[in-house]
C-alpha cells in the first residue's frame, strides 16, 4: 500500500483563501475513501456471482472473476506498469499484480480475485485511519484568519475590513466578540476572555486586559478589544505555527529512513527468491511446477512492506499531531526519536525557569543622588531597548512620573552592550547602566552607602564618569510550576538537570537552591553558554545515550538552542530562538515538556512494536507458504491484517 502521509496538510497557511473556502486538493483527498468503497461494492458483485455459479458455468465464472479482478486492482496494476516504463520495477504494486497474474494463469481465479479485494479492503480503513490522524493538524488551518478590521483611528469604531498580510506593526484592530485575532498585538482598549486552546492546550478561557498581549489565532469572548499590532503577519504567531508544520516532513526520523532504504532491496530481493522457488525446487524434486509457483505466489503476496511503509511514517505523523493539539510543535519526526532518548536538561534561567516578569523592588542611591534621579537616569539610558529589564524600568518611572527629576535632553554615542548593559553620553557626562561585569570591567569602586546589598536579587548598577552613583535591584519570581516539572522529569528518568545563566551568581544560586538543580553556571555571556552545554554534552553516560536538551526564550539562548541535541523554545520567546529550537512550547506552560518526553517515548514504543508485529508475521506466514502449509487466502488475510493492526496501533497515539 502506498504511503500517502504528508505534513503538507491541504497547502497550509494559503493566502488566497477566503472564509469557508475549500480546497479541490482537500476536498479530493476527503473523497477519496468513499470512492475505493464504491468501486469495492462495484467489484464484489460479480466476485460473489463467479463463486457461485463456478461449478455450473466455468467460463462465465472466468470473464466474472477476471472482471472482479480488473475492477478492484485497476489502481495497483496501472501503478504497477506506469513504474515499469519509469524504471521504477520492484515495489507493493508490482508484487500484488504479479502474484495475481500467476494465480490467474494456474488456474486458482477466487484467490487472484482474493488478493485484490482484501487489499481494497486495507486501503479503505487505511485512508480513514491517515484522515482522522491527519485532522489533529489540519485544525490548525482553521486558525489562520480571514480577515482583519483596521480602525481609522484609536477614537472611533470605524473600520476596514483588511486581509492579515495587509496589516502593518502600529495599526490598530478592532476585535469583535467571537472573532479570531488576526495579528499578535497589545490590547490598548477593553477587556475579554479569550480562547486559546487551539495554539497552547489550554482549555479554561484566559482572562485579558490593557497592555496585555495577545496571539493570532485565539478567539475573543465576549468583550471588546482594541488592539495595536506589534509584528507583521508572517512573524506571528498563527503563521509560524503553520511554517513550522509544513517543514516538519522535511525532517525524516532514523526509522523512517531506515524503511526507505530496507523497501528499496527487500522487495527485489523477495521477488528473486520467489522465482527460485517457483524453478528450482520442482527440477530438483521433479514435482509439477503448478504447486511452487503457487507457494512462489503466496511468497510474493506476503511479502509486500506495506504495513511498514506505511504504519511507520503513520506513527510519526500522529505523534507530531497527537503534541500540536496539547501545544507542542516538533518540527519532524527525528527529534520524537531524540525526545524519547533526552537523559539530561539544561534551562536557561530567566524567563525559563522563572516568569521573566521582571519589576524593580529597590531603589539605592550615594547621598548627593535621589532614588528618582537614579530611576529617571536608568529610564533614559534604556529608552532604545526592548530587553526584559529594561522594559520593567521604564514602566516604573512611567508610573512614578520620575521624569521631571532631570532636565537632561543632549543624549549621544548609545551603546547596548549585549551581556553587559547599556552606555551614553548626557550632558557632558558619561554614564553605564549594566550588570556586575560592567562594574568589574570599568574597576569601578563600590562607595559604603551601595557595599553590603543584598545579594539574593539582581542589581542593575548605573555609573556616571567612573563614579557609582546608583543601584536597581531587579526581582523575577520562580515559576510556580517549576518545582514539580523538575521532579516529574527526575521522574522520568532524567539523570542530570542543569542551569546556564548571564545572572549573577547569588540569584542564580537562589534558584537553584529551591529547585534542586544538580548543577549551574552563572555570569556567562552567550558564547559562554555554548561551551559549557558541550561540557555537559560530552559527560559519558552509563546504559543510555547522551542526549541534552536545552530550555530557552531569550535571543542569546538562539546559539545554544542550535547546539543542544535537542533545542526547546517558547511560543513567546524571541524570533531567533523559536527559529532555532526543534520543539516549540505554545502557552509558555513549562509543564509540557514532561508531556513531551512522554509522547516522544511512546512514538518510539509503538514504531518498534508496528515493526516487530510486522516482520514476525510476515517471517511466520512465508516458512508456512515455502513448505506448503499456507493458502493464498491466509497471505491475504495475514498481509491486510498485519497492515491494519499496525495502524491501528500507530492512531493510540492520538488518544486524548
Amino acid at each position: 500500500m502506498e504511503n500517502k502521509i504528508s505534513l503538507n496538510i491541504d497547502n497550509l497557511g494559503c493566502a488566497n483563501c477566503a472564509a469557508g473556502h475549500e480546497h479541490s486538493k482537500s476536498s479530493w483527498r476527503q473523497a477519496f475513501p468513499r470512492i475505493k468503497a464504491l468501486r469495492f461494492l462495484i467489484g464484489i458483485i460479480p466476485f460473489v456471482a463467479a463463486l457461485i455459479i463456478e461449478s455450473a458455468q466455468p467460463l462465465t465464472a472466468l470473464i466474472l472473476y477476471v472482471a472482479a479482478w480488473l475492477i478492484l486492482g485497476i489502481d495497483v496494476i496501472y501503478q504497477a506498469l506506469r513504474k515499469l516504463f519509469s524504471g521504477q520495477l520492484f515495489d507493493e504494486n508490482f508484487l500484488m499484480t504479479v502474484a495475481t497474474i500467476g494465480a490467474l494463469i494456474i488456474g486458482e481465479y477466487p484467490e487472484a480475485v482474493a488478493v485484490m479485494l482484501f487489499y481494497q479492503i486495507g486501503e479503505i480503513f487505511q485512508d480513514m485511519a491517515v484522515n482522522h490522524s491527519r485532522s489533529s493538524i489540519r485544525a490548525l488551518t482553521n486558525l489562520r484568519p480571514d480577515y482583519a478590521n483596521r480602525l481609522h483611528n484609536a477614537d472611533g469604531n470605524e473600520y476596514d475590513k483588511i486581509a492579515p498580510e495587509q496589516a502593518v506593526p502600529g495599526d490598530l484592530l478592532l476585535i469583535r466578540p467571537g472573532e479570531r485575532i488576526p495579528l499578535d498585538g497589545i490590547v490598548i482598549e477593553g477587556s475579554s476572555e479569550i480562547d486559546t486552546s487551539a495554539l497552547t492546550g489550554e482549555s479554561l478561557p484566559q482572562p485579558i486586559g490593557v497592555e496585555e498581549e495577545v496571539l493570532a489565532g485565539s478567539i475573543n469572548g465576549g468583550g471588546l478589544l482594541k488592539i495595536r499590532v506589534d509584528k507583521p503577519y508572517a512573524q506571528s504567531a498563527i503563521a509560524r505555527i503553520m511554517e513550522m508544520v509544513e517543514q516538519a516532513s522535511a525532517r525524516k526520523s532514523k526509522a523512517e529512513l531506515f524503511i526507505t532504504r530496507f523497501a528499496a532491496w527487500y522487495t527485489p530481493i523477495m521477488t528473486v527468491i520467489a522465482l527460485i522457488l517457483a524453478v528450482v525446487p520442482p527440477l530438483i524434486l521433479n514435482q509439477p511446477f503448478a504447486d511452487w509457483i503457487y507457494r512462489a505466489m503466496i511468497l510474493l503476496v506476503i511479502s509486500c512492506p506495506c504495513a511498514l511503509v506505511l504504519s511507520v511514517p503513520l506513527s510519526y505523523f500522529a505523534g507530531i499531531g497527537a503534541a500540536s493539539a496539547k501545544g507542542i510543535l516538533v518540527k519532524g519526526g527525528q527529534f520524537l526519536d531524540r525526545l524519547a532518548e533526552v537523559n539530561q536538561i539544561v534551562f536557561d534561567k530567566t524567563g525559563t525557569l522563572t516568569q521573566g516578569d521582571f519589576n524593580v523592588s529597590e531603589i539605592h542611591a550615594v547621598s548627593d543622588w535621589s532614588s528618582e534621579q537614579i530611576l529617571a537616569l536608568a529610564a533614559l539610558l534604556e529608552g532604545p531597548s526592548d530587553h526584559p529589564i529594561a522594559v520593567s524600568i521604564k514602566q516604573k518611572a512611567a508610573v512614578q512620573d520620575v521624569s521631571r527629576s532631570l532636565i537632561c535632553n543632549d543624549q549621544r554615542n548609545y551603546l547596548n552592550r549585549p551581556g553587559y548593559g547599556v552606555q551614553a553620553e548626557i550632558d557632558q557626562h558619561s554614564y553605564k547602566l549594566g550588570n556586575d561585569r560592567m562594574l568589574s570591567e570599568n574597576n569601578v569602586v563600590v562607595p559604603s552607602e551601595l557595599d553590603g546589598l543584598d545579594a539574593d536579587g539582581q542589581y542593575i548598577w548605573l555609573v556616571q564618569d567612573s563614579r557609582l552613583i546608583g543601584a536597581i535591584r531587579i526581582s523575577d519570581n520562580i515559576r510556580p510550576e517549576a518545582g514539580e516539572t523538575l521532579f516529574n522529569l527526575k521522574k522520568l528518568g532524567v539523570s542530570r538537570i542543569a542551569m546556564l545563566t548571564g545572572d549573577r551568581p547569588a540569584a542564580a544560586g537562589a534558584v537553584v537552591e529551591e529547585l534542586l538543580i544538580d548543577e549551574y553556571y552563572a555570569g556567562l555571556l552567550p558564547g559562554q553558554k555554548v561551551e559549557y552545554l558541550e561540557q555537559i554534552m560530552s559527560r559519558p553516560q552509563e546504559n543510555s545515550k547522551n542526549i541534552t536538551m536545552f530550555v530557552g526564550d531569550g535571543i542569546n539562548d538562539a546559539p545554544v538552542l542550535a547546539r543542544a541535541d535537542l533545542g526547546v523554545a517558547f511560543g513567546s520567546a524571541a524570533d531567533a530562538a523559536v527559529e532555532s529550537a526543534d520543539l516549540v512550547i505554545m502557552g509558555n506552560d513549562i509543564g509540557k515538556l514532561t508531556e513531551s518526553i512522554k509522547l516522544g517515548r511512546r512514538t518510539a514504543a509503538i514504531v518498534k512494536q508496528n515493526v516487530v508485529l510486522t516482520l514476525g508475521l510476515k517471517v511466520l506466514i512465508m516458512m508456512l507458504a515455502v513448505v506448503g502449509l499456507s493458502g493464498i487466502w491466509q497471505a491475504v488475510f495475514a498481509d491486510v491484517g498485519v497492515s491494519l493492526l499496525a495502524v491501528l496501533n500507530s492512531l493510540r497515539l492520538l488518544r486524548k
